[in-house]
């Protein structure tokens, strides 16, 4: 086990400032940290499935004879090695006993409103930045090779081609398989920096006999995105999508018979493949990928149905993704292993379908 300590300080400074109290202006600079944990620390290394597209592949390489060698590939090779037909290859993945913490710096500016002229209503808006420094993550598979290729000696390191047919997916022995390196590290040059507008609201209002209405809306408009394991705004492409805005809305009656109905709209704005190299798979003028070029936009609708019985217990019932909208989709090359899953983001969209759910609470 390595010999591996550190001290780090995290802090926070905020004002607000209400010149009449219908409006609030706050502001805030927040040093937060974070220390790796034990699966990012000591989890065994062991091979899996990550990238989508060797460059060096097929009989008509996307590479250059040159380029291929710089990732370990023998003259006599090039043109020679297979390409996975799954679009499947192999990452070495694991800890790393030597990390050091994440840092972030967060400012955030922003503003409540909740006008006495209609009660129950209330909004806020804030701007943030966040930039977080020796970000903790596993390189990408796609990013390694194409470092390696446009020359960058040290992402060449990490990549070890079969000793026999030159690939990166054939073989399971660490000494001869095909593989690229991609425990985790800290990301020292690279920060994560995404910054963009955060809008909450809520309103409330008593509608007679027939209950309460409860209406409450919270959206996200990234303006930059940018660093370790993402793409830029709007984008995708072997990294998690970034869609430029997405929004989660709620509509609900809570009748005084303790019966209640809620609907919620959750959408996503459409992201477009992001072409880092040629071999990432979003086609280009001259040989287009329709399929990849975009997922389009998403939205997922759920209700749900809750009854308070005698004062102590409460039931709850609903459907998620009630119409059963599939998520947008996209070709194993620019949706990988890891990133991705069944051709889609199931971190990001709904993969799951429409699903039902019950569960109760008693309170004592």
């Amino acid at each position: 086990m390595a010999d591996n300590s550190f001290n780090t300080d995290t802090y926070k400074l905020q004002a607000e400032l209400a010149p009449i109290p219908d409006i609030r202006l706050r502001a805030s600079y927040n040093r937060a940290v974070r220390a790796p944990n034990i699966v990012e620390l000591f989890f065994p290394t062991s091979l899996g499935l990550s990238g989508a597209v060797d460059p060096c592949a097929t009989a008509t390489p996307s590479a250059t004879l040159a380029q291929c060698q710089r990732t370990g590939v023998a003259a006599s090779q090039y043109g020679l090695i297979s390409a996975n037909p799954a679009n499947q290859y192999s990452g070495l993945f694991g800890g790393n006993p030597n990390l050091l913490p994440e840092k972030a710096d967060t400012w955030t500016l922003g503003a409540i409103l909740q006008p006495r002229f209609v009660p129950g209503l209330a909004f806020t808006v804030d701007y943030f930045s966040i930039k977080v420094k020796n970000v903790v993550g596993a390189p990408t598979f796609t990013d390694t090779i194409n470092a390696c290729i446009e020359g960058d000696d040290a992402q060449c390191l990490l990549i070890h081609r079969n000793t026999n047919t030159g690939s990166l997916w054939q073989g399971s022995d660490l000494a001869t398989a095909g593989y690229i390196i991609l425990t985790n590290r800290n990301f020292e040059g690279t920060s994560l920096l995404t910054k963009g507008f955060d809008f909450n609201g809520s309103y409330s209002r008593r509608l007679g006999g027939w209950g309460t209405l409860n209406a409450s809306f919270v959206g996200t408009l990234l303006t930059d995105e940018s660093g370790a394991g993402v793409g830029d705004v709007g984008s995708f492409a072997g990294l998690q999508p970034a869609p430029k805005w997405r929004h989660t809305a709620r509509l609900g009656l809570t009748m005084p018979n303790g019966l209640g109905i809620s609907g919620r709209w959750r959408h996503f704005s459409g992201v477009e493949c992001e072409p880092q190299s040629p071999s990432i798979g979003c086609g280009t003028e001259a040989n287009p990928i329709p399929a990849n070029e975009r997922l389009s936009a998403a939205d997922f609708f759920d209700l749900t149905l809750t009854a308070r019985l005698a004062q102590r217990l409460n039931l709850r019932l609903g459907a998620n993704n009630i119409f059963d909208t599939d998520p947008p989709i996209a070709g194993a090359q620019v949706v990988p292993a890891g990133f991705g899953n069944g051709n889609t983001f199931p971190q990001v969209y709904d993969s799951l379908g429409r699903y039902l759910f019950a569960g109760f609470t008693v309170d004592f």
